[in-house]
This record gives structure tokens, sequence and C-alpha cells, in this order.
């Protein structure tokens, strides 16, 4: 938002530097990002007349001029300029001016002749082009013919003038605007805030029966004000304009579309206007677009609309984007005799979406987005109605038709004087208090020691009584609040058992090589379809977003799978073929008691890998899959956590039949691991196979063990054997584990599965699986009957059970 300190004078009386001005702003959160003296290093540059040109004698592209300047004799310039006849006024360098850009002017010989001064251009005095109409952007700068001669072209131009740029937050709509800068500058120095008071001689022709105004999306349009002028006459507006418009850097149009600008950027509220003529019907329609209607904008451009998009219409066609830019059917043009002014109020998520659609960021709807006051549309109607008379003649109908469905009133907030004192840390009156707020337009009621604070609807960031107190201390001024120490008690913080489990967690599965992503918590349905969940997976019941930014955010996600199996894509796209990842974080399910009760969220860990390395004589191979691998890495997890568990043969929507497993622990279930479904791998795009677990991290923060305990070192020796048994493919490792534990009892230690062998002298639909079995006792040393004696024991319960045969 650029400020010129000039044209903020209109609205309070400011005696202050615009340097010191800045600096206070920004220290009550009106943040100065820049501070511009336009006047800067034009001394000696004045204007001058041309009274003759004449072509150089001695070369064919440049002229001599003689220039009035308002002294004794005529400036003799030799210049190229081509944009220039005799009778113009410009701006003239004189000698021993030094230009913005650097350039020393100096008298000077040019092709012989004798050249006393530069006429200047727009760019050379470091004008804002992009404020200038097309015709004034290059060569000599034209000023207008009835400019005096010989002034000081800072003066002519309005340069002697200061341009503060802000840099405002997203809470601050209500700053957009010179009275809303103006209202923070009367807060700080005292002085009263000087609204426009719009005087309109109207005539006997009433508005409401020249249009009809009708909303038939009142959930995207709070508010319509139309104003019609009759008899004007679209040109050129006068320099005033033009100047005011650049230095902010807007560029003139013609004098009704800069006054538009012009009051836009006074009040805040964005106008357009339309050729009163062009509307079918006579007749305004504030509607939601039909799919695929079309519109051609200002700009040129046609656009095809959608049913998200509100537009303005009449009777036949849409004539605008509402809130963002008007349609060139409707388009004000030098022809134009008869307006009609909008100024209305429409919904900032609807415009947000509109603008980023289409690509057309513009003030306007900039402002719309911030959110802007629906009860300033009357006043800016009326301002820009009392100076389009002023500028382009003509007559303002009676009255405006106004369609207001529902008025936005003001809030009420109760405030504490002992809660702003407690809050702030500070010894307030509450007249004080009193005094502060109402410097910032609010409407202050002592009752009791009670202050009941009518905040104005231009602050709909004001919400309750924090957000008072916020405005109390920053016009108080946070440099003049005392330091003090902390007082109270202060307890030792720590991490709770929820923090310590996730950092465990953390630290295992980074040490065993996988890296920790974050995705986002919001996805969209067809995720969902994409894992193969079936319609009745009680992970359907997702909660979705009221107004969601894009659709592929739509919902709160009640699995991590999609969300890990994108990033698995995503890498795998890049050539990434070892990859080892995973995520702790909450999934949402809807609760099924009351709607204002907030989502159930349930912390989960995912993980997966795809490519692991293996080692074949002196090369390195990466395979696929990794099923073993990735149950390694939650076994060492589980092992840490002291968590004992067992794996079931289970099957799982997402995954491969025949190669998931259920991870459980006595009666609660930790998750599942297993190989992703071919199926599901095809709707990702993956060519690889690969391995996912996915576990209710709350269920494991519940059965995880924090305090470690050691043993010594054993005294006595252990036995080892190696047990390798062929069993049918339906026999799971865990059941065998179970019985070699315990059959094996007290002498059993330790035993691991160490292989699974399938292939060459194993039958068909058979399996072998190797253990290695460690024998020992605390007390004495083992002996090989006592070992052998167990461990026959055990291969013929293995034998029994599941008619294990010992692989030859």
């Amino acid at each position: 938002m650029k400020v010129s300190y000039n044209w903020l004078q209109n609205y309070v009386s400011c005696q202050l530097d615009p340097k010191e001005l800045a600096d206070k702003l920004t220290m009550v959160g009106i943040a100065a990002e820049e501070v511009e003296y336009l006047g800067a290093n034009l001394d000696k540059v004045v204007t001058g007349k041309i009274m003759s040109k004449i072509k150089h004698p001695n070369a064919d592209r440049l002229s001599i001029c003689k220039v009035d300047i308002g002294e004794e004799e005529y400036l003799n310039i030799v210049t190229g300029a081509t944009n220039i006849e005799v009778g113009d006024i410009v701006p003239v360098a004189t000698n021993g001016a030094i230009l913005p850009n650097g350039v020393k002017i100096k008298k000077s010989k040019l092709r012989g002749e004798p050249s006393e001064g530069m006429m200047c251009s727009a760019q050379e005095l470091c004008l804002d082009l992009k404020g200038l109409p097309p015709e004034q952007q290059n060569g000599i700068l034209i000023l207008p013919p009835d400019t005096p001669i010989g002034q000081d072209v800072r003066k002519v131009l309005d340069l002697d003038d200061t341009v503060i740029t802000f840099e405002l937050t997203a809470n601050r709509g209500d700053c957009l605007s010179m009275v809303g800068i103006a209202r923070e500058v009367a807060a700080l120095t005292g002085n009263s805030l000087k609204m426009p008071q719009p005087r309109l001689e109207e005539s006997s022709e009433k508005t409401e029966e020249l249009i009809d105004i009708q909303i038939d999306a009142s959930d995207l349009c709070k508010r319509y004000v139309a104003k019609i002028i009759k008899g004007v006459k679209v040109g050129p507006s006068p320099f005033w304009l033009q100047r005011a418009l650049a230095k902010i850097g807007v560029r003139s149009i013609n004098n009704v579309v800069d006054v538009t600008n012009y009051v836009m950027f006074e009040l805040g509220q964005p106008l357009h206007a339309f050729d009163y003529d062009k509307l079918s019907g006579k007749r305004i329609v504030v509607r939601r677009a039909r799919q695929n209607e079309e519109i051609v904008t200002l700009d040129g451009n046609k656009r095809i609309l959608t049913e998200d998009n509100l537009v303005i219409a009449d009777n036949d066609k849409p004539v605008g984007i509402a809130g963002v830019m008007g349609g060139e059917n409707s388009e004000v043009t030098e022809n134009t005799v008869n307006i009609l002014i909008e100024s209305a109020n429409f919904d900032p998520v609807s415009i947000r979406r509109t603008a980023k659609q289409f690509n057309l960021r513009s003030e306007a709807s900039l402002r719309f987005e911030k959110g802007v006051d629906p009860n300033v549309c009357e006043l800016a109607a009326q301002r820009a109605a009392e100076l389009i008379i002023q500028l382009a003649g003509g007559s303002v109908c009676q009255d405006s038709v106004n369609v207001y469905p529902n008025e936005v009133q003001p809030r009420v907030i109760n405030l504490s004087l002992s809660k702003v004192n407690n809050l702030l840390g500070t010894n307030l009156t509450i007249d004080l208090v009193k005094e502060i707020l109402e410097k910032l337009d609010l409407h202050v009621e002592v009752k009791d020691g009670e202050l009941a604070v009518t905040v104005p609807t231009f602050r709909p960031d004001l919400v309750e009584a924090v957000d008072l107190i916020e405005e109390i201390a920053r016009i108080y001024g946070y440099n003049q609040i005392e330091e003090s120490s902390i007082k109270g008690e202060v307890t030792q913080g720590r991490k709770n058992r929820s923090q310590l489990v996730t950092d465990i967690a953390k630290d295992v599965l980074t040490a065993c090589g996988l890296n920790e992503v974050i995705t986002f918590s919001l996805v969209k349905p067809e995720d969902l379809d994409l894992i193969n969940l079936s319609e009745d997976d009680e992970r359907r019941e997702f909660i979705s977003l009221q107004n969601p930014l894009t659709e592929e955010q739509s919902i709160l996600r009640t699995t991590l799978m999609p969300s890990i199996l994108e990033v698995v894509a995503r890498n795998l796209n890049r050539q990434v073929n070892q990859l080892g990842i995973f995520e702790i974080a909450s999934v949402y399910y809807p609760k099924q008691f009351s709607p204002d009760q907030l989502a159930l969220e349930v912390p989960q860990l995912v993980g997966a890998i795809t490519g692991y390395p293996s080692f074949s004589g002196d090369n390195i191979v990466v395979e696929d899959g990794g099923f073993f691998k990735l149950k390694g890495i939650i076994e060492n997890l589980f092992d840490r956590l002291a968590i004992k568990r067992q794996y079931i043969a289970a099957e799982a929507a997402g995954f491969h039949p025949g190669r998931t497993a259920a991870i459980v622990s006595g009666e609660l279930i930790l998750g599942v691991i297993g190989e992703v479904h071919p199926s599901v791998l095809e709707n990702y795009k993956i060519a690889k196979r690969v391995c996912v677990f996915e576990l209710n991290f709350a269920n494991i923060i519940a059965k995880a063990k924090l305090d470690r305990f050691y043993n010594s070192l054993p005294k006595f020796p252990s036995i080892s054997r190696d047990l390798a048994v062929v069993v049918k493919e339906s026999v799971s490792s865990a059941d065998l584990m179970a019985v070699l534990t315990h059959v094996g009892g007290e002498l059993l230690e330790e035993v691991k599965l160490f292989d699974l062998y399938r292939g060459k002298n194993i039958p068909e639909g058979a399996k072998s699986l190797a253990y290695s079995l460690v024998y020992r006792v605390k007390d004495r040393t083992l002996t090989d009957e006592e070992v052998n004696e167990v461990h026959n024991r055990i291969v013929e319960s293995l034998k029994e059970k599941f008619g294990a045969e010992l692989r030859q």
C-alpha cells in the first residue's frame, strides 16, 4: 500500500516528518517498508516553453530549440527528441542540475552548436512510468498548456511529496486506504480524522426507476449499491488527479475510471463504472456464473467461467466478474454518456479463488480478499458521484438503489480494566484506556468499572477482549510498558510419555536407515480409492472441509498409506531406487456425538522401503521389496520399547494377500506389515515391489516400557544349535517360534530365524525355515546331554504339531 504524504494531509493534520511518521506507524504494527522523497535530486529543474525549433545544421537527427524559462534570455538547447513542438511546455534541467539518474547538466557544444540545458523525459525525472498514460511514457514529458513558466518542476508535478510504502498484515484490510492510514495517524497524534463529506445536487429522476438490482447469490454478495449519472463527458483526467494516482503507481485511464480508482484508494471501497446504455433490460443481477459461460474482460481476454465464479450480469449476459474485472461489453469509453456506479461488498474467499483462477490479481480484488466494510458502500458511491460531476459533468439521479439483505451490525465487546493491566503488566487508568480506544474510532461506555466497547464494522479483526488489549498496547506504546521480572511459580518442563516414545521411535528408525518425511494432513477422497478401500471400510468416514482451498486437499486423512505411497512414487520417478522412509502423524475420524466436538485424532506410524542392498560376491545389488528387511527394522523398534508382539498372517486393504501380517500384543492390535498390492502399485504408477508397515502409534505408546533394565554379563558359556525344518506353506514362523520357546523352557535363552528357502530339494507347497537356538542358564554350565534332550523334544514337538521334517 503506497501512501502520498500530501494526499494523507487531506484527512488528518500531521506535522511529523514523513520518516518519523513511518517509524511511529511501524512501531504500532503498520509496517513501513520504504520512504521515498519524490523530489530528490531535482534542483535546478524548471518548466520551460519551446519558443522556436530549427533543424541542426550539422546533424540530421538533432534540433535546436529556444526555450523560455522565465529569465531575460532564452536557453539554447540541442535535442534529439521527436515528440516536441513549438509552444509545448516541458521540464528543463538547467546548468548545474544533477538528475536522479546521476546525469550532470552543464553548458556544452553538440556538433558545434551550444546547448545550455536539457529537456527531460519522465524516465529522466524518475517518475513512475506505470502511473503515466502511454503517450507520456516515451519522449520528452509534455506538461499541460496552462503550466506557469519558470516554476520548480517539483511544485508543478507535485513532486515535493513523500510516498511511504506499507507492508500490511492480512488482518488489517482497513488500512488499505488513505482514510485507514489517516485513522492510525490520528490515533498517534491526537488530531482529528477528517472524513470526506460528499455534497450532491441530485436531479428529480429516481435511480430506482432506471435500474433493477437483484442479488441471487446473497452468500457471496452482502450489499450492492448502484448510482446513476447521466450526461457525462468522458475524457482525460485533470493533471492533479493524474499525478495523485501516478504517485501511488496507478495509470490514468479517463476521468470516470480515474475517479473510481481515486475513491478506492481514498476509502478502501472498490468501485466499478458501467456504461448504463449497454446494460440489457436495465437490470443488474448478482449471480453465480453458469458452467462454461463466457465473458471478454477489459484486458481483451475471453474467460471461460465456472459455477464457482460470481458475476455481475444484465438481463442477457455477464457484464463483469464480480470484484475482479469488468467486461468489455459494458466498458466506459469516450462515447459513453450515462454511467452506473457499482459499490458492492463481495465474499473474500470467492474473490480470492476467482482472482487466482484467472490470474487477475488487482488492487480491487486485493481489498475484497482482505475484507471490505459493507457499511462504506453508500459513502463511496456518493463520493465518486461528487467527483465525476466535478470532472466530467452530468447530473446525478436521485438516491441510490441499495440492496442490503442482512445488514452487518457493530460488535460489542466487554472489557475489564483489571484484565488489561494484568495482561500488559501496566497500571493504566480507565480514563486513559477509554481515551486510547476512542482515538481508534471505537465507541466506549463505562459502567461499574467495566468498559463496553462498540467495534465499528471496518474493524472485523477485533473479535474479543484480547484484541482490544492489543490495540491499547500498541497505541499506548510497547516501549512505555516497563520491564518487570517474571512473577509466580515456575515448574521444570519435561516431555510427556507420548513425546518420549515419539523421540525413541524416530531415533531407532533413522538409525536403521529410514528418512523421516512430513506430508499434508489434507488429501482428496479419491486417494482412498487408490489404496483399494472397500465401501464399508470405516476409514471412508472422513471429515470434509467446508471451504477447501483446492479439491486436492478437501478432506482430513484417515490413513497415512496414500501419503507415503505418493512420496514413494515421486522419488522413484526421480530415479531414487533405494528408498526407506517413515512418518509419524495423525489421522482423523469424526466423533459420533455432537457436531461441535473436535475430530478424533489418532497418531499413526507408517514406513515404506523399496529396494535394499544385498551382497553378491564383490557386487552390491539393489533388490525390490524387502519384507524381512522392513520387519527387522520394526523389530528393532519393538525391542527398544520392550513390547512383546506376535505376527499373524492376515489380509488388509491395499496389501498383497499372502504377504501380509497383523502385529498384535496380547489383545491389542499394533498394526499391519506387508507388501503393497500390485493393483495399488499400478494406481500410483510404481513399477517396483514396495513393502509398508502402518502401525497404531497410540497403542505403541500405551504398550511401550520406557524404563530400561540391564542384566549382568553371563558367567557361563552358551551352547548353540541350528535347526532347519521343512513345513507346509500355511505354517507361519510365529507358530513355530511359539513352540520352540515353550518347549525350550528355561534352557533356551534365544531363538532367531535366519533363513527362509523355497526351491531345489524342497517339495512344492513347502518351505524351509532355519533357526539359530542359543541355550544357557545363569547358575551352571550346561552339558551336551542336557541340551540334546531339550533339542530333541523340540524336534519331536514340531513334527507332532506341524508335520515338520528336518531338512537334510
